[in-house]
């Protein structure tokens, strides 16, 4: 996995889909020490907000054919501004619960 521009405040990832990806996705949100906000949940998406100092962000999972694609960006209409890597240090702390269980493929790209 290559994850490259952190100062950005928009990132992406795609890992392998299978059931027990989405299903650690779902864990790893519903057992943190973090109380998320659940926008949107369903079989195939779940959206959360997740509390920040300044800008909430907000965490998009999708199952697509072959991939769980995530998605993370800040908040309002100030998005396009830099967050101090905290979108960064989110999307790769997934990824590092992930790779416990599953193999990531394609690569973290800002966006």
């Amino acid at each position: 996995m290559e994850i490259t521009d952190f100062l950005e405040s928009r990132h992406k990832l795609n890992v392998e889909n299978s059931d027990e990806n989405w299903n650690r996705i779902i864990d790893l949100t519903e057992k943190s020490l973090i109380k998320y906000k659940v926008l949107e949940k369903s079989d195939s998406v779940l959206k959360i907000e997740i509390p920040r100092k300044l800008f909430d962000s907000i965490l998009l999972a999708e199952k697509k054919e072959n991939v769980i694609r995530l998605k993370i960006e800040k908040k309002g209409i100030l998005k396009f501004l830099p967050d101090n890597a905290e979108n960064y240090a989110t999307l790769k702390t997934v990824v590092t619960e992930l790779k416990t269980t599953a193999n990531t493929c394609n690569r973290c790209t800002s966006r």
